[in-house]
C-alpha cells in the first residue's frame, strides 16, 4: 500500500503508518532558505496548548488542548480522531481564533493550517486565515493571509493546507494567532496547525576599529631659570671744586 492509499485510509494501522512518516520526513527535511550553519527551522508550536476563541462541537472535541499541535494529520473522512468540528453558529462571529504562547520572542518564518472538505457532510473549507504576531500579546500585527484555492467546494472529500510564508524577511513575536473564517458551508473541520522557525538569532557585534597609539610628544625645553641681577656697582663719589661727581661720570 502506497503513503497516499495510507493517508485516505480509515483504519488506524494504515494512518498511523503515514502519521508517522509524515512527522518523520517533516522533521528532518531542510527547509529552503536555510544558511549552512544556522539553527534548523522546527515547528515551534508542536504539543505546545493554546486558547481557541470557541471549543469544538463534541462529537469532535480537541483532546487535551494539544489536537492541532500534536503532528497528527487527518484522512480525508471526517470521522478521523484527528479533526476539530466546529459549527458557524456556535459562535457570534462566523470564525474561529486561536492563539499560542511561544514562550518567548522567536523568529517565525510560515504558518500553515489544515482543512477538510466533504461536500455531502456540509464540511467546507474556511474562506481564508489570517495570520497575526505579537511581542506582548496585546498589540497585534497582521502579516499575512491565505484564501481558499477552490471556487467552488469540491465534489470529493478532500483536504487543503493553507500555507503563509514570510518571505525573505521573517517575522518576529512571542505569540501567534490564527484566525480561520467559515465559508460557505456551515461546518469547518481543522486537524493541524503548524508555525515554522526557530529561536531569534544574535547580531553579530560590529567589531570596533583599533584606536591609533598616541605617539609621544617630545618634551618642550626646560625654561631656565632667570638669572641673577648683577651685583649693584656701587658709586664713588668724588668732590672736585666744590663739585660732587658719581663715579660714572654723570654730573648730579
Amino acid at each position: 500500500m502506497t503513503l497516499a492509499a495510507c493517508a485516505k485510509s480509515d483504519t488506524d494501522l494504515e494512518r498511523s503508518l503515514y502519521d508517522e512518516t509524515y512527522k518523520f520526513v517533516r522533521n528532518k527535511d531542510e527547509v529552503p532558505g536555510e544558511e549552512p550553519g544556522e539553527e534548523p527551522l522546527i515547528n515551534l508550536v508542536l504539543g505546545l496548548p493554546y486558547e481557541i476563541s470557541t471549543p469544538a462541537r463534541p462529537a469532535w472535541e480537541d483532546t487535551d488542548n494539544k489536537e492541532l499541535t500534536d503532528g497528527i494529520y487527518g484522512s480525508a473522512n471526517m470521522y478521523h480522531k484527528a479533526w476539530q468540528g466546529h459549527h458557524k453558529n456556535d459562535s457570534d462571529e462566523p470564525k474561529r481564533i486561536v492563539t499560542f504562547d511561544l514562550g518567548e520572542v522567536k523568529e517565525i518564518h510560515s504558518v500553515s493550517a489544515n482543512f477538510l472538505s466533504q461536500q455531502g457532510s456540509g464540511v467546507g473549507f474556511p474562506s481564508k486565515i489570517v495570520i497575526e504576531v505579537s511581542e506582548n500579546g496585546e498589540r497585534w500585527s497582521q502579516v499575512g493571509e491565505v484564501e481558499d484555492e477552490y471556487e467552488t467546494t469540491p465534489t470529493d472529500p478532500t483536504t487543503q493546507k493553507y500555507v503563509w510564508h514570510a518571505g525573505e524577511e521573517c517575522e518576529k513575536g512571542r505569540y501567534v494567532r490564527v484566525t480561520f473564517e467559515f465559508g460557505e458551508k456551515n461546518w469547518v473541520f481543522v486537524d493541524e496547525i503548524e508555525v515554522i522557525g526557530r529561536d531569534v538569532s544574535e547580531e553579530p557585534e560590529e567589531p570596533v576599529d583599533p584606536v591609533e597609539p598616541i605617539e609621544p610628544v617630545e618634551p618642550a625645553d626646560p625654561i631656565e631659570p632667570p638669572s641673577e641681577p648683577e651685583e649693584p656697582v656701587e658709586t664713588e663719589w668724588v668732590v672736585v671744586d666744590d663739585i660732587t661727581i658719581k663715579g660714572t661720570g654723570h654730573i648730579q
